[in-house]
């Protein structure tokens, strides 16, 4: 379990993380006329999902990681990535919280619970 670290103030940026030992590249963006983020994630330059919205306490990627069948795709990382509120009071995700009081966990399914207990 983690805290990805997220400057807001220089998005629209990305970086290289290490995630289930395959080297993942996050890319963040901000829709400033409705003030939310996107996130696309990429494995060796293939784009794996573009531009996902980020949502308050809700799995990033959970829908696009799982075949037809409901078997994780081994292309996604095994780690669960979500925001989460620090103190509980945020409702949503915006350039005033994100990366100081939201921060982006990534987290074994087993310490999802964990994380989301002051939710």
């Amino acid at each position: 379990m983690g805290i990805i670290p997220i400057y807001a103030d220089e998005i629209p940026y990305s970086f290289e993380i290490e995630l289930s030992k395959k080297i993942y590249t996050l890319e963040f963006n901000y829709n400033y006329i409705f003030d939310f983020f996107t996130v696309t994630l990429k494995l060796n330059k293939e784009v794996l999902v573009e531009d996902e919205k980020l949502v308050l306490n809700q799995q990033l990627f959970k829908e696009l990681s799982k075949d037809i069948e409901g078997f994780e795709d081994e292309k996604f990382p095994e780690e669960i990535l979500i925001s989460v509120s620090s103190n509980g009071d945020d409702t949503r995700i915006g350039m005033d919280n994100f990366g100081d009081t939201v921060q982006l966990y990534y987290v074994t399914k087993e310490d999802l619970k964990e994380v989301l207990k002051n939710v």
